[in-house]
């Protein structure tokens, strides 16, 4: 009876797993290599993918003047939610975590996903839902990748046009001194 327990929570955390990473797996055979616009995206209207600036490199204020954000090296990430209302949230993380824009402000306004967790606000389609799913290059069929010690060494991933998944390290996302 453990047992069997133990297999079907199993099987609930690989079926969240799999039924998740909706824009990269949209996306195969995409990357965004540029620093300027590094994020892969999702366009719902056009039905196509394309590369986006991190909303936080060009965040206002209320009165419409210009935000620059800087992170510590405690947490050296500038990562980004919305609110329930879909007003932009950026905050300095441990872990680089910068997913789309399109799930965190269309479709998962509000939802968040633990820093530090190696978790990525994700929207499972079958089930109408967010979700958090597991950076997948985490268990990659069993190997977990990471990245050395540097200059904002940022773990990276896309899917081939066959469904591949590719791990990289980089250092894409816009430094400190550049926003």
């Amino acid at each position: 009876m453990m047992l069997e327990r133990a297999a079907l929570a199993f099987l609930a955390v690989n079926a969240v797993v799999d039924a998740s990473l909706m824009v990269h797996r949209k996306c195969q055979g995409h990357t965004c290599n540029s620093p300027e616009f590094p994020l892969l995206d999702w366009d719902p209207v056009t039905q196509t993918c394309h590369c986006r600036a991190h909303p936080c490199h060009h965040d206002q204020n209320q009165d419409g003047n210009r935000v620059i954000h800087s992170c510590g090296a405690d947490k050296p990430y500038l990562g980004f939610s919305y609110t329930a209302d879909k007003n932009l949230n950026c905050e300095c993380l441990a872990n680089a975590a910068a997913g789309s824009v399109y799930i965190a402000r269309e479709l998962c306004p509000g939802h968040t996903c633990s820093d530090g967790e190696n978790l990525l606000l994700d929207y499972d389609e079958n089930e109408h839902k967010c979700v958090c799913s597991k950076h997948p290059c985490k268990d990659d069929s069993g190997v977990e990748h990471s990245c050395q010690t540097g200059e904002f060494p940022i773990l990276s991933y896309h899917y081939d046009e066959s469904g591949k998944l590719n791990c990289v390290c980089n250092s894409n996302y816009k430094a400190n001194d550049e926003l």
